[in-house]
């Protein structure tokens, strides 16, 4: 799997560094944003009493807002299991991929998203100031990440990993490829 460098951002940190605090303040939700995302205060807290409403009733433990992972539902126990994950597995994907995919983090993922449950004819509770990198195609321009850049990255943010032959990459993936 070849991952570019475009597709890793600070929101991956960010995500967990959050998850971390919401953890610590035993806060039982956490409503996370990208920093793109322009904020309507009056239509945000509308739709988040929403949100909540579906997020209690799906027993899910991440809701997704927005089409990507510019906004974020995350529960106390979402939380655990994210922080939990993230020291075991690393960061192997970028954040919307990984965050809401149950089967590396092992989170249950409800999707509330605004453009579906947002009446057309009323202000949006957020936007973005910019397009998104992927549809910009910001992603798309960066170069590929090496297998030798993922060891190294693999090995900062989950050294267990320096044990695991090709420190977790795939077998012979470190023999004549970078």
């Amino acid at each position: 799997m070849w991952l570019l460098w475009g597709a890793l951002s600070p929101s991956d940190v960010f995500a967990v560094d959050s998850c971390s605090l919401q953890i610590q303040h035993r806060l039982p939700y956490l409503l996370l944003f990208e920093d793109d995302i322009i904020v309507n205060a009056t239509a945000l807290f509308r739709f988040v009493e929403q949100a909540c409403a579906h997020f209690e009733a799906s027993e899910a433990s991440i809701m997704q807002l927005d089409t990507y992972a510019e906004a974020l539902l995350i529960s106390l126990d979402g939380a655990k299991l994210i922080t939990h994950r993230v020291r075991e597995v690393g960061i192997c994907k970028n954040d919307d991929q990984q965050l809401l995919d149950g089967r590396i983090m092992g989170v249950s993922v409800a999707k509330y998203k605004v453009q579906y449950n947002w009446p057309k004819n009323e202000p949006r509770p957020w936007h973005l100031s910019r397009p998104t990198n992927a549809k910009s195609g910001h992603i798309h321009r960066t170069r590929r990440i090496t297998w030798a850049e993922m060891a190294l990255m693999r090995m900062m943010n989950h050294p267990p990993a320096r044990g695991l032959p090709s420190f977790g990459n795939p077998a012979f993936s470190d023999y004549m490829v970078d």
